[in-house]
């Protein structure tokens, strides 16, 4: 947790940096309260408060520690309203505008594990023409085939049951 309170950290002093619209809401102050949430650990409050920073950032521009930390923090296991889209979309974001060659594909990575748990692509994906399928299927598509086995199976147990009663 200390690596990620002095990332954000260094990405709220960044922001501080940006200049802004007059009576625009600040970016920065969503990514200091975004560090609270985490201390606090309530990692729904900061994800949400870094995606609006992130979304407000659009305008500004946004370091990209708050790109990324949004997306991590929308597949965040902890996070009951975690959003594989966001994450995908946010990720893609990242890998598009990273300028050193891992955070580009860091972001890739981030936005194919999105992807794996259930995202809608997005279009262009990152890697552009040496962007890769799956290895296989995603996860996602293979837990809903899992359930639905379960689902047809207990229904078999039923009807087997049925049969069997004297």
């Amino acid at each position: 947790m200390n690596r990620l309170a002095a990332l954000l950290t260094v990405v709220a002093f960044a922001l501080a940096c940006v200049p802004r619209r007059e009576g625009a809401p600040s970016p920065e102050g969503h990514v200091g309260v975004a560090l609270a949430a985490l201390d606090e650990g309530d990692v729904q409050g900061a994800a949400t408060h870094l995606l609006i920073a992130a979304d407000e950032g659009d305008q500004a521009g946004v370091p990209d520690g708050v790109l990324l930390m949004a997306s991590v923090l929308a597949l965040d296991a902890r996070n009951p309203r975690r959003s594989p889209n966001v994450a995908a979309r946010l990720a893609a974001r990242y890998a598009e505008q990273a300028k050193a060659p891992w955070d580009a594909e860091l972001g890739t990575s981030l936005y194919y594990l999105a992807i794996d748990l259930g995202a809608s692509p997005v279009r262009p994906a990152p890697g552009g023409a040496k962007a890769r399928r799956l290895a296989g299927a995603p996860l996602a598509a293979r837990l809903d085939s899992l359930e639905q086995t379960v689902a047809r199976l207990e229904r078999e147990l039923v009807r087997v049951r049925e049969t069997l009663k004297p």
